[in-house]
C-alpha cells in the first residue's frame, strides 16, 4: 500500500497521471478494507496532490504577466483544487497519520489556497508547514516549504523575503542532490524574478537563466509536465521579444 503511493508519487512527477491515478485508488481501497486509518491518510494526501498536479497540469498558465491564480478562470481546475482541498482534510482529520504524511497534507493544502488565491491562508500554513518541519527534522518538507514561501511573499510583492525563501530551499535542494525539486525552485524563482523586471535588467537576466537551468534539469529528470510548462513560458518569452524588436 505505501510502496503503492511511493510510486505513483514517481510516475506522478514524470507525468503519468493515469497510472499514477490507478495505483492511489489501489491503495485507497486496500487501506479501507484492512481498515487502515495509517493508510487511508496517506493514500488521501497523495490524492489530494495527485489533483493538485493535474490542476496545474491541465492549465494554461504560460504567461510570465499572468499569475498563478488565473487558474480560476478554468472551471475544471478550479473542481480539482476544491477536490484536493478535500481530500487532504479528510486525511488530516484521522487518527494515526504519521507525522511526515501530516506535514505533506498542510504543505498541499497552502499549495492549493495559494492558486486558490487566498495568499493570507496560503501564508499561514506555509509558515506552519516551515515549522512543523523543523521540528520534526524534515528536510525535503522544510525547503519545499520555503519554496512555496518564496512564491507567495513575491505574490504579496515581498520581494526580498521572498528571494530569501528561494535561496534557502535552493541551497538545501543542492547540498542534498535533490534534482528534481531544485528545478523547480529555480522555476519558481525564476519566474518571480521576471515578473518584477523588464528585458535587459540583470534581474531579468538572472531569472531567464534559472529558467534555462529548471529546463535542463527537467530533461535530465524525465519530468515531462514541468519541462513542457517551463517551455511554454521560455517560448513566450521568445515571441514577446520579437514582438518588441
Amino acid at each position: 500500500m505505501l510502496v503503492n503511493v511511493a510510486l505513483a508519487s514517481a510516475l506522478k512527477d514524470q507525468g503519468n497521471m493515469r497510472d499514477a491515478l490507478e495505483l492511489i485508488r489501489q491503495s485507497l481501497a486496500l487501506g479501507r478494507a484492512m481498515k487502515s486509518a495509517r493508510g487511508i491518510g496517506f493514500a488521501l494526501v497523495a490524492l489530494g496532490d495527485w489533483r493538485f498536479a493535474q490542476a496545474i497540469a491541465i492549465s494554461r498558465i504560460d504567461v510570465i504577466n499572468l499569475k498563478e491564480q488565473t487558474i480560476l478562470q478554468d472551471p475544471a481546475c478550479h473542481r480539482l483544487l476544491l477536490s484536493a482541498r478535500a481530500a487532504v482534510e479528510r486525511a488530516l482529520a484521522l487518527e494515526e497519520l504519521d507525522a511526515e504524511v501530516l506535514t505533506e497534507g498542510h504543505l498541499t493544502l497552502a499549495g492549493v489556497y495559494f492558486f486558490l488565491g487566498d495568499l493570507d491562508t496560503a501564508k499561514q500554513k506555509a509558515f506552519q508547514t516551515l515549522e512543523e518541519a523543523n521540528a520534526r527534522e524534515l528536510t525535503r518538507v522544510g525547503a519545499r516549504s520555503q519554496r512555496l514561501l518564496g512564491r507567495i511573499l513575491a505574490a504579496l510583492d515581498q520581494h526580498d523575503q521572498a528571494d530569501n525563501y528561494f535561496e534557502q530551499a535552493l541551497e538545501v535542494f543542492n547540498r542534498y542532490e535533490m534534482r528534481l525539486d531544485y528545478a523547480c525552485a529555480l522555476h519558481g524563482f525564476g519566474v518571480t524574478l521576471l515578473r518584477r523586471s523588464q528585458p535587459g535588467d540583470e534581474t531579468y537576466r538572472r531569472g531567464l537563466a534559472y529558467l534555462h537551468q529548471a529546463r535542463d534539469f527537467f530533461r535530465e529528470c524525465g519530468a515531462a509536465i514541468d519541462l513542457d510548462w517551463v517551455e511554454r513560458i521560455l517560448a513566450n518569452l521568445a515571441n514577446q521579444n520579437v514582438d518588441t524588436l
